[in-house]
């Protein structure tokens, strides 16, 4: 460290959130915990939430599952796997608990997803119908304007 000084070299510490995230997009696939992240980053579990949740505004677990659910959906558009398969390469062994976690987050169970035609797998509403503002989609809270 006083050769680096004696340079002028300035050492920075690499932020921790930043090494999270890199490595569960790359190893989303295998357990990850927060415990895991915490020691392998020599970290405590708390400053490593904390420090995530304050600068991603969610948990490292809702990251997690996030990335998890993004690629079984790639999965599930553009492979033939079946589901048991899908599961476990975006690293969830039961695949019950994965189908509640992707419906959960999905808004639709993994098959009937991968059933739908292309054009409805856009994950931004807004991208979901040809015509976002055409009246036949629009829902009215009141459908009787004589209600009041």
């Amino acid at each position: 460290m006083q050769q680096l000084h004696q340079q002028h070299v300035n050492v920075q510490q690499p932020d921790p959130v930043e090494q999270i995230q890199n490595y569960i997009d790359e190893y989303y696939s295998l357990p990850i915990t927060r415990e895991s992240l915490a020691q392998m980053l020599n970290y405590s579990v708390p400053y490593i939430a904390k420090q995530f949740k304050q600068k991603t505004g969610r948990s490292i677990i809702d990251y997690l599952i996030q990335i998890r659910i993004q690629k079984a959906r790639q999965l599930l558009i553009h492979t033939t796997l079946s589901l048991q398969e899908v599961a476990s390469s975006v690293g969830y062994e039961d695949v019950s608990y994965f189908i509640r976690i992707f419906k959960k987050h999905s808004g639709l169970p993994p098959m009937k997803f991968k059933q739908q035609p292309n054009q409805h797998k856009s994950y931004r509403p807004m991208y979901r119908f040809s015509l976002s503002n055409d009246k036949k989609w629009i829902q009215h809270y009141i459908s009787n304007d004589n209600y009041y």
